[in-house]
């Protein structure tokens, strides 16, 4: 039996809204997370495809990682949570 990878989104700027929104209008359950816990609970609120965690868990639960941040800030991200994202396939969806 095959089981869906989970998805984590992180960020919630215009292209992780973008990328969350695709996934939603898919069908495909997926988590966000960002810093603000409170304001991704907020926005996640328009897809109930949504699960909303903190980065931590997300980054723990997801086997697919879409760090949807701001790019100077992706290195200190990865290396935050290099233990957690071992294994894991991560999509980068930045442009410098």
């Amino acid at each position: 039996m095959k089981t869906e990878q989970k998805i984590a989104i992180i960020g919630l700027g215009n292209i992780g809204k973008a990328v969350a929104e695709n996934l939603n209008k898919s069908g495909r359950k997926f988590i966000v997370a960002g810093r603000d816990t409170a304001k991704v609970k907020e926005v996640a609120k328009a897809w109930q495809n949504a699960q909303v965690a903190d980065i931590a868990t997300a980054v723990k639960e997801a086997d697919i990682v879409i760090p949807a941040i701001y790019f100077p800030l992706v290195g200190e991200f990865l290396k935050e949570h290099a233990e957690a994202l071992k294994g894991k396939v991560i999509v980068d969806v930045s442009n410098p």
